[in-house]
C-alpha cells in the first residue's frame, strides 16, 4: 500500500546486473596471455594503485593501476602490452570510490592463484579492504561505492579460497616533495619503503616509483 502510495514499485534485480553474475565476470577477468604468462613469471606480483579528482561544480574522477614483477619491472604481454589499466570513474565522480576502482580492476586483471603485495596510498581505502563486512550486509550499506566494494570483497574471497596471498600496504605519495617525505610518528600505517629507519621516505625506492606510475595512470583516466 505504501508503495502505490507513493506510485513507486518494486522490482526484481535484472540477472545481468546482479551481484552473482557480475562477480562470476570477474573471476574470469585475466585475460589468456596474462594467465598464461603469470605461470612462468616467478615471485608475487606488485601491485600500485591510485585514484584521481578534479574537483569543482562537476568533478571528474579517475582511475589508474600498474603490476610489477620482483624485481621491479612492470610486466607486459609477449606484444608489449603493459598490465596496467586507466579509465575514467562512471557514476558517481567520487575520489575514494576512483581508489577503490583502481583496487578492483588490478586484482580482476591478475589470476585468482597467484600471490600480490598491493600499494595503496589512501589510508580510507586500506581501512576498509582491511575490514572483513561480508557477513556483516548492514555495514557494507554504509561504505562509499558499495557495489564496488561488493565485488572487491567477492575477488578477495575468492582469491582467499584458491589459496593465494593478498598484502596491503600503505605506500606514502608524493615524496618528490621534500617537504613531505617524512610521516608522523602518529600515523597508524608504515610506508612500504621503510623510510630509513627514521620515516623519511626514499623517493627513487622501487614502491615510490610504482606509485608514481599509478598516478600518472590515474590523471590519464581523468581525460
Amino acid at each position: 500500500k505504501e508503495l502505490k502510495r507513493v506510485r513507486a514499485e518494486c522490482r526484481r534485480t535484472p540477472a545481468h546486473l546482479a551481484l552473482q553474475h557480475i562477480a562470476e565476470s570477474d573471476r574470469s577477468g585475466p585475460r589468456p596471455c596474462i594467465l598464461d604468462l603469470a605461470n612462468h613469471t616467478p615471485g608475487p606480483f606488485h601491485i600500485y594503485t591510485d585514484g584521481g579528482t578534479i574537483p569543482g561544480e562537476h568533478p571528474i574522477s579517475g582511475w589508474g593501476f600498474t603490476i610489477n614483477n620482483d624485481e621491479g619491472k612492470t610486466l607486459e604481454d609477449t606484444d608489449g602490452t603493459k598490465w596496467e589499466g586507466a579509465g575514467r570513474l562512471q557514476g558517481e565522480q567520487n575520489n575514494t570510490i576512483a581508489e577503490a576502482m583502481a583496487l578492483l580492476q588490478s586484482i580482476r586483471t591478475i589470476p585468482l592463484s597467484r600471490d600480490c603485495h598491493i600499494y595503496i596510498d589512501n589510508t580510507g581505502v586500506l581501512c576498509c579492504v582491511k575490514k572483513d563486512l561480508w557477513d556483516d550486509p548492514r555495514q557494507r550499506l554504509d561504505l562509499t561505492g558499495r557495489a564496488v566494494w561488493n565485488r572487491i570483497h567477492c575477488l578477495l574471497n575468492e582469491r582467499k579460497s584458491a589459496g593465494a596471498l593478498t598484502r596491503f600496504h600503505w605506500i606514502h605519495s608524493h615524496v618528490d616533495d621534500a617537504d613531505r617525505r617524512q610521516w608522523k610518528e602518529t600515523s597508524r600505517f608504515t610506508c612500504a619503503c621503510g623510510g630509513g629507519g627514521n620515516r623519511e621516505c626514499d623517493p627513487d625506492h622501487p614502491h615510490h616509483s610504482g606509485n608514481v606510475r599509478a598516478d600518472e595512470l590515474a590523471t590519464q583516466g581523468l581525460h
